[in-house]
């Protein structure tokens, strides 16, 4: 069985110069979780309140470094956006070509990354805002030449302020639609206005007013009613020497130049930019790693030396304090203490075995085979592996595909299950968290295949193999005369077995560490019980008299019942088990009294609960003898009915997979984490912290103190 990694705590006691060049090589040790001194301890009864421990900066720091770090991701996304390409595009830059960042403090390379962030984003913005302030020029210049032209029509070259005393001239630009419905309302006003328009796009028209200067409150409100935008023309455009439309090519020819400088310098900026926002970007999550460990870091009476505490693996441990001893000399003092596993179901049994000192909970880590990672992610739905017991990864390997293959057997939609499994998985290799479910949903297609080898059955169909009793010893049709009931008995078994499984594992818990005499007494005669109450009602069935009758079979439930209690008591006597000696016989019997009923009641639900194997079984059954009958009445002579039966089967077959993968996979997990996680799983723990800094598009560069020449010797075993 798979057990969190042996841990061991160093103490670090380092100057504060060298903190930087320490804060490097935890980055090359990658397997240091900073110790937070209160979250990951349980200390004494006898203490009132939790030791208080003195960081180097205060949580009113963190929040503001936090905040700085919010405002430069907004920026950086903001950037990015304007970039428009997909970050697995941007190739990564040769080593000599990636950008610099100098940890010297904490606050000092948050500000350099603020700087440099800032300084890039409002120089595109500077860049965007020209633009659009050309655009805006150009666009305007071509409304003034398309005034121009309709003033040409009507004779207007030329214009003076002194030809119009008593009247109002004015150029407007409107949509087409605002434009007609205020041609329409100005007829209705029966007002002395003249107005003509012409399309100078393919959404816009430009017009021109003539109307008496006393009705000039009226008609500005009106146009601006209809959101009419009034265009002013130069007098270098048109003056009382005719329409200057050579200016207006002149100034418009000088805009797109600039435009297209601006553009080009705006494109150069954007191509250039990707390799420098994912550095920023890979150096602000390195800046949050940082920021974790630098609150843990803790601040001692002298002001000079600063402490840090952090879990290694043991394996490591001696490796470690060399390396760090060797570099630092003697700046830096370290402790070192390996962790000791206690029982995990240590409040059960009360907290007379807790020792009398501070006990350190260290975070779990696992060393998983590839194989059993989807099944991790499931294991974190119910919690985290303590770190003094089993995982449970490598039993759920087995009973979570042949469970769910029971509730929904079927040769043909396992293959289906297989192949969608495995080339999903290939294809998003990349993403490990959905490349981990489908390698899920591959090895659920191998229970399906075996349940559908179990059930004789393929896309609803019976198998045809004459031997296949031979092949599978479980083999029963559910719809031949018996077969309900032999699946009740099969899912009995199945439920007998998972739950003597976790009694078992819950044992083993007790045996490695070191409490072999709880072993035996509770996991061992509960096992037995369960087994001899399901002899009991497989034999005898519910029949009271046969069970008090000879040869008495209701001893397999009773006997290991009474030494259940006897075995507690015996423990007392002899002093077999320490967590007994302050307890008073009467206790001892009242608690193994409680243990047992509780279990009695608990094996009694459990066991019945996975009866919903032959439930989901059954619907399976039910939904595919509906595609069945569906195809049945559409099919027909003609090559329409037959492709028609063809497409129902398809979707039918399709619908029935995707909507039992969805419901079985829903009960499987409750069987587990409800019935089998139950009876042994404490999922406490919390999960070790590697320290991953990327240096794919940015090299981080620590400051190394004068008083530090000799390089770090600690290298990771491959």
């Amino acid at each position: 069985m798979l057990r969190p990694v042996k841990m061991s705590l160093l103490s670090l006691y380092i100057k504060k110069e060298c903190l930087p060049n320490l804060l490097s090589d935890l980055i090359q040790i990658k397997y240091f979780h900073t110790k937070n001194p209160i979250d990951s301890s349980i200390t004494r009864e006898s203490e009132e309140s939790p030791r208080k421990s003195f960081t180097i900066f205060s949580e009113e720091d963190y929040k503001k470094r936090l905040e700085k770090i919010t405002l430069v991701q907004t920026y950086l996304d903001d950037i990015f956006g304007q970039i428009g390409v997909a970050s697995e595009n941007i190739k990564p830059p040769k080593k000599e070509n990636r950008i610099d960042f100098n940890y010297i403090s904490l606050d000092e390379i948050l500000n350099d990354l603020q700087a440099r962030v800032d300084f890039n984003y409002r120089r595109l913005e500077n860049m965007a805002k020209e633009l659009e302030s050309v655009d805006e020029h150009l666009e305007n210049l071509a409304e003034t030449a398309s005034l121009l032209n309709i003033i040409a029509k009507f004779g207007g070259e030329s214009y003076t302020d002194a030809d119009f005393k008593r009247l109002q001239f004015e150029l407007y630009t409107a949509s087409s639609n605002q434009y007609k419905m205020l041609s329409d309302s100005i007829q209705q006003l029966n007002s002395p206005i003249v107005i003509y328009g012409e399309p100078i796009s393919e959404q816009m028209v430009g017009f021109f007013v003539f109307y008496e200067t006393e009705y000039y409150k009226l008609f500005h409100d009106l146009f601006l009613s209809y959101n009419c935008h009034k265009v002013q023309i130069s007098k270098k455009y048109i003056d009382e020497e005719g329409i200057h439309m050579e200016q207006v090519q002149e100034d418009h020819d000088s805009e797109l130049i600039k435009r297209n400088h601006f553009y080009s310098l705006y494109q150069e900026q954007l191509n250039t930019l990707p390799q420098t926002i994912m550095a920023y970007y890979e150096t602000l999550e390195n800046i949050r790693q940082l920021i974790e460990i630098e609150k843990e870091i803790q601040q001692t009476p002298s002001h000079n030396t600063y402490k840090i505490e952090g879990f290694v693996p043991s394996s490591i441990e001696k490796r470690v304090v060399a390396a760090l001893e060797n570099q630092f000399g003697n700046n830096i003092k370290i402790e070192s203490r390996k962790i000791q596993r206690m029982d995990p179901y240590l409040e059960h049994h009360g907290k007379v075995e807790e020792p009398e000192h501070e006990t350190v909970v260290p975070p779990s880590l696992l060393n998983l085979n590839p194989l059993l990672k989807p099944y991790q992610n499931l294991i974190k739905l119910y919690g985290i592996t303590n770190y003094s017991e089993v995982d449970p990864s490598i039993v759920l390997l087995f009973t979570f595909p042949i469970i769910f293959g029971l509730m929904f057997g079927d040769v043909g939609h396992g293959l289906c299950l297989m192949v969608f499994g495995m080339l999903g998985a290939l294809i998003m290799r990349k993403n490990k968290g959905k490349s981990a479910f489908l390698w899920l949903i591959f090895y659920c297609g191998i229970g399906a295949v075996f349940g559908g080898l179990v059930y004789g059955e393929s896309f609803g169909a019976d198998i045809e193999i004459t031997s296949l009793e031979n092949i599978i010893p479980l083999y029963v049709r559910i719809m031949d005369e018996g077969g309900v009931m032999a699946i009740v008995k099969m899912s009995i078994i199945v439920g007998v077995v998972t739950l003597s499984l976790g009694f078992f594992i819950r044992g083993m818990n007790y045996a490695i560490n070191k409490k072999k005499y709880l072993a035996f007494s509770e996991c061992l005669f509960k096992i037995l019980i369960l087994i001899g109450g399901t002899i009991v009602i497989f034999k005898y069935g519910f029949d009271i008299n046969a069970w008090f009758s000879p040869p008495y079979p209701i001893l397999l439930v009773i006997i290991p019942s009474l030494l259940f209690i006897i075995i507690q008591v015996l423990g007392k006597t002899f002093g077999l088990a320490s967590y007994l000696k302050k307890k008073s016989y009467g206790d001892i019997v009242g608690h193994a009294s409680m243990d047992l009923g509780e279990t009695m009641l608990s094996i009694i639900s459990n066991v019945a609960s996975f009866i919903r194997i032959l439930a989901l079984e059954m619907a399976h059954v039910g939904l595919m003898l509906v595609v069945s009958e569906i195809s049945y009445a559409v099919s027909g002579p003609g090559i329409l009915r037959r492709i028609i039966e063809i497409i129902v089967i398809i979707f039918g077959n399709t619908f029935v997979i995707v909507l039992e993968t969805t419901i079985v996979m829903i009960h499987t997990l409750r069987l587990h984490f409800y019935e089998f996680f139950s009876k042994f799983f404490v999922a406490d723990g919390y999960e070790f912290k590697v320290i991953e800094i990327e240096e794919t598009y940015s090299n981080l560069q620590f400051a190394i103190p004068s008083e530090v020449q000799t390089p770090f010797l600690y290298r990771r075993k491959r």
